[in-house]
């Protein structure tokens, strides 16, 4: 072979090699500088978007980062029934702390590998014969002998860590156990349970409940309305009110998955414009900082406590 032609043979390799290496990186860590076409990332993720999230899960679908979305309930993970895994082939799961925890099992990586993107706080709407002090105790909201007080249904993520702070505030304890679901469930089971729709609908009707608990970004929303006004509603918080986060999940313990859900918080919590996925959350309920929940109960101990109430 011709020493010129060995040259260049060799510096094809070596620019080969470089240009291989390069795109590589860009696969294992989910960097922009490896792209497919401009602008589209190499490593595309797939992804399980919580449906008490709302529209939020609808605009993820533009993230180039983003392969696919699917739609989820809580209720609809824990419970599909023996051999069947609603998770099976999708990489993060954007849903409320402490969920993927409750769910539990290989799955799901420990809760320290999620990433924070919003939060909300709960508070009490209350009919006049709520009759609660402010902030309100739980044993005083669902008290018996009254119209039963509305609680999110235990399909959802929503309704799964507001029953986990109930428990707190009945068992008087930061830390309640299995027992403590035993003894408090039948307190729980009292009490109506409803999607948001129809607690915000129940709540301006005489004689249906004698109070709801929602995010605070909805309680305000409903005690904004004329309605709120005409049957005398009052908004009052909990005493020792939980945080709930919306945090993005790696759905197995791996370091690419993690970078994945990095990623994907990032780009919610820095996109602007018409796709503004924490606009989305905020109407949602979910308007405050990033932050992981706070003031609920161990996950195995939220997930005895679904599973007796449901």
């Amino acid at each position: 072979m011709p020493p010129r032609l060995a040259r260049l043979l060799a510096v094809v390799a070596a620019v080969a090699l470089v240009v291989g290496a390069f795109v590589l990186r860009g696969v294992i860590s989910g960097d922009d500088d490896g792209i497919d076409g401009p602008g589209v990332p190499l490593v595309r993720w797939k992804v399980v978007c919580d449906a008490d999230l709302g529209e939020a899960c609808e605009r993820l679908e533009s993230f180039p980062g983003i392969e696919e979305v699917k739609v989820l309930a809580a209720g609809e993970v824990l419970g599909p029934g023996e051999g069947s895994d609603p998770l099976a082939g999708f990489d993060l799961w954007i849903t409320l702390d402490p969920i993927a925890d409750v769910v539990g099992g290989d799955a799901t990586t420990p809760a320290g590998g999620s990433k924070p993107v919003a939060s909300a706080s709960l508070a009490v709407v209350l009919r006049p014969e709520g009759g609660c002090d402010d902030p309100a105790p739980w044993d005083c909201l669902l008290a018996a002998g009254r119209n039963p007080f509305g609680l999110p249904d235990l399909d959802s993520s929503t309704g799964i860590v507001t029953a986990g702070a109930a428990l707190i505030g009945l068992a008087g304890s930061d830390s309640p156990s299995r027992r403590d679901v035993g003894e408090h469930s039948g307190t729980l089971a009292e009490a109506e349970f409803d999607d948001l729709d129809g607690l915000t609908d129940d709540i301006y009707l005489p004689g249906r409940v004698s109070g709801i608990v929602v995010p605070a970004a909805v309680a305000e929303s409903i005690m904004d309305t004329g309605r709120a006004e005409s049957e005398q509603l009052g908004a009052v918080g909990i005493v020792d009110p939980p945080t709930i986060g919306v945090v993005v999940t790696p759905l197995r313990d791996d370091p690419d998955l993690v970078g994945g859900a990095e990623e994907v918080a990032a780009e919610i919590l820095g996109r602007g414009g018409e796709q503004n996925v924490l606009t989305a959350l905020a109407e949602a309920g979910f308007d405050g900082p990033p932050e992981r929940s706070s003031g609920l109960p161990d996950p195995d101990v939220m997930y005895a406590l679904w599973e007796e109430l449901s």
